[in-house]
């Protein structure tokens, strides 16, 4: 038995996912800065969610699907200390923000370390007539 099978829902989120990256990896290639590596680290967060989203929707199992659930969830874990890095970059210097967005990196690690490695937050996945889609424990 197939683990994926063709879904026309995982299109979207692979092409924005191949299109972020593509224009990244353009704009960090042509100009090589602080802010530029910052922001290719955001489009990688990002587009390793949205590659997670493509291949949960396409998943025929359960096991699979959750695979890819807490991927995605884990990947999200880090765009907002990734968009924090990429403010930083652009605002004038001040220590107290590289400080700020390095302890955002480590408190990103522990979220994902946890989502990683229980199930505090996500306790499963649902199926719905379009694929699966993450089930949140709100206790």
């Amino acid at each position: 038995m197939p683990v994926y099978q063709f879904s026309p829902f995982a299109i979207p989120p692979a092409v924005s996912a191949a299109l972020v990256m593509l224009l990244a990896i353009g704009i960090l290639l042509t100009r090589f800065s602080r802010t530029s590596v910052a922001m290719f680290i955001l489009a990688v967060a990002a587009a390793a969610w949205q590659t997670a989203c493509a291949f949960l929707f396409s998943a025929v199992e359960e096991r699979t699907a959750l695979m890819w659930a807490t991927a995605g969830f884990v990947s999200l874990a880090f765009v907002a200390p990734a968009a924090y890095q990429f403010v930083v970059s652009i605002l004038p210097g001040a220590s107290h923000r590289r400080i700020v967005s390095a302890a955002g990196w480590l408190v990103a690690a522990q979220f994902g370390m946890v989502m990683l490695t229980t199930g505090y937050f996500m306790s499963g996945v649902r199926r719905f007539w379009w694929g699966f889609h993450p089930t949140y424990d709100t206790a």
